[in-house]
């Protein structure tokens, strides 16, 4: 299966993202990236 998305690729988020727990130093739920916010992909999880 391939990645949708490169390294370096430029993105914008559709959907607010919030913490699941899994980003430390932030409470659950807090708001980490707002809906239309634009990036570029840095990481690809495997």
């Amino acid at each position: 299966m391939q990645p949708r998305f490169a390294c370096d690729d430029e993105v914008r988020v559709i959907r607010n993202l919030r913490n699941d727990g899994t980003y430390p130093g932030c409470a659950t739920g807090t708001l980490l990236v707002r809906r239309g916010s634009v990036g570029f992909v840095r990481h690809i999880g495997v």
